[in-house]
């Protein structure tokens, strides 16, 4: 789901994904010498783009009411580090005029006969529609680039540093059964079958980036918090912990179990 989503692809390696092309419009052919990347630029439609659904929607009204004023994308977002709203196009926000979205991935294997590309570093929602893959060359890559302090995190020497991720025994113990049950492996993971240790690296590199809306930190910080990953819904809260003296924030994970299982 939404919330299982890593906010930038680049922080979560780990999260996979593949690319399924159509044979009527993309054949074999189409991806030939692209295995010789590592790296690819991948661009989609934000199709769970909620405010992109309820203007469509407010079009639709308004439109029956016999208005010719059509709904409008929200001009300012707030960015999970800053706290204050700045304008949407200096933000990566999803809630856009045209909701379309841009990822380098890493490239980890292309299926020419299959037309499938397993892709790395996936910031993307099951089901989400492709319009394009490009190769990430030498040339996109911009030396000195400046950009706003809010977009760094803390430690500005480590881009993927994020918040400590912890398993509560009772979390490791659900992840231990659900890999070793057949059953629920065929019933719920696409990508990461016979690769616990590999789904685990995802979910913390997902929850450690706190996934959560401000509104969500703002309101209830102890709540406990869902989220979807490949089939697999977990549920975490933030808390404190005290390390070396140091008192932190860390996310605690305390179950995880089958979507949908009862």
């Amino acid at each position: 789901d939404r919330r299982g989503t890593p906010r930038q692809g680049t922080v979560a390696p780990a999260s996979e994904a593949v690319c399924v092309f159509e044979p009527k419009i993309c054949p074999p052919a189409s991806l030939e010498e692209l295995e010789k990347f590592s790296h690819c630029w991948v661009i989609f439609v934000f199709h769970e783009n909620t405010i992109g659904s309820r203007s469509s929607a407010e079009k639709q009204t308004r439109k029956g009411k016999g208005s010719t004023k059509e709904a409008t994308f929200t001009a300012k977002i707030t960015p999970p580090r800053l706290g204050r709203k700045v304008g949407v196009f200096s933000t990566r926000s999803p809630h856009r005029p045209n909701p379309i979205g841009l990822s380098v991935c890493r490239i980890l294997n292309v299926d020419i006969a299959g037309l499938r590309i397993r892709i790395g570093g996936a910031d993307l929602v099951d089901g989400t529609p492709l319009l394009d893959i490009k190769p990430y060359t030498p040339y996109d890559c911009v030396p000195d680039c400046s950009v706003p302090q809010w977009v760094l995190p803390p430690d500005e020497s480590d881009l993927t540093s994020g918040l400590r991720v912890a398993f509560t025994e009772a979390a490791l113990k659900d992840i231990e059964h659900i890999f070793s049950d057949s059953h629920a492996l065929a019933s719920c993971l696409k990508h990461y079958q016979g690769r616990q240790d590999k789904w685990k690296q995802c979910v913390g590199e997902v929850i450690s980036q706190d996934p959560r809306s401000l509104l969500s930190k703002k309101n209830d910080s102890q709540k406990p918090y869902r989220l979807v990953i490949d089939g697999l819904e977990v549920t975490f809260v933030a808390s404190t912990h005290v390390q070396s003296q140091e008192e932190g924030r860390e996310m605690l994970v305390q179950e995880v179990c089958v979507v949908n299982s009862t």
